[in-house]
């Protein structure tokens, strides 16, 4: 199937220059197959990982292409189902977390900024604003855990242009690949893992749970930390109500070499227990941390999941 590229599209008005706001686009072209659902695709948003401070979406051309290139078909009516996918750049971390400019919570904003104008542009570029999907990896899979359960408070009130709906209920469904979903409990199983941790996070130890999705929705006391520590410049509209509608993948390749397993699962426990409907895939080796996101068997499993349809 023709799938229409639109590359290096700017997210954040004003910062054109910036290669790191940008988001590259696949829409599958019309489909003029027979039967066909005439329903525009909806939209997977992919957030590639990099401990926060590596990472492009130039490294993912061939997800946006696999996926976005291929007809689904829906088992209830038999006809054809579509995907669109973006794959999002964001500023990626300094080495000194005293001088880095692009410390957390820049990432979790830039994020939310290129969810915020895909749903708005979702006309220009023929795909369904109200029918968005989230996959996360690694780093991407902390930032896709915050969106969850610490959205923007204006998500659930406000609407973007163009839509009916809430934009915390275009959200639909999120895949979190292998997620970095606790910092201290990371750092406490591979003690090396401190210097990415630092380097974006700070060393201050009580803050990193504040940061963490594995405690999120965040109580009081972290809420007030955060107030006190996030400085004007990383202040954004956060502590809205999570998005306890939407349906979740937690995923982990056996073969996984960086991320433990149990560090998934319990995740996965954590979110099933503030009653989000979540699925869990931890019982195959897919491959390795990168490698397992470059397989036909890893795309159809994400598609499928989102499109809740058998491939």
């Amino acid at each position: 199937m023709e799938v229409i590229e639109h590359l290096n599209v700017d997210y954040f008005s004003g910062v054109t220059e910036d290669a790191t706001r940008k988001v590259d686009i696949y829409v599958p072209a019309p489909a003029t197959e027979d039967p066909v659902d005439s329903s525009l695709p909806e939209l997977l948003i992919y957030i590639h990982g990099g401990c926060w401070r590596s990472g492009d979406k130039i490294d993912f051309v061939k997800l946006g292409r696999a996926i976005a290139g291929k007809a689904y078909t829906n088992n209830t009516n038999g006809k054809k189902k579509h995907l669109a996918v973006a794959i999002i750049n964001y500023r990626l971390s300094k080495p000194n977390y005293e001088t880095n400019e692009n410390k957390h919570p820049i990432q979790l904003i830039d994020t939310i900024k290129s969810i915020e104008f895909l749903i708005s542009n979702s006309k220009k570029f023929g795909y369904d604003g109200q029918n968005i999907h989230l996959v996360g990896h690694s780093a991407g899979g902390h930032l896709s855990g915050l969106i969850c359960l610490d959205p923007p408070k204006s998500w659930a009130t406000d609407k973007l242009p163009g839509m009916e709906v809430h934009t915390a209920n275009c959200i639909k469904s999120i895949i979190n690949v292998a997620g970095i979903f606790d910092h201290g409990d990371l750092v406490d199983r591979y003690p090396e893992y401190l210097e990415f941790t630092d380097q974006t996070f700070g060393s201050n130890a009580e803050l990193w749970n504040a940061f963490s999705p594995q405690y999120a929705p965040f109580s009081n006391v972290y809420n007030d930390l955060l107030s006190k520590t996030l400085t004007p410049e990383f202040q954004y509209d956060r502590g809205g109500e999570p998005l306890l509608h939407v349906r979740n993948l937690v995923f982990h390749s056996l073969g996984d070499e960086l991320m433990p397993v149990a560090h998934s699962t319990r995740y996965a426990d954590h979110i099933k227990r503030l009653g989000i409907d979540t699925s869990v895939k931890v019982d195959q080796d897919y491959g390795t941390h990168f490698s397992a996101l470059e397989t036909q068997e890893f795309y159809e499993l994400v598609s499928s999941f989102i499109l809740n349809i058998q491939i």
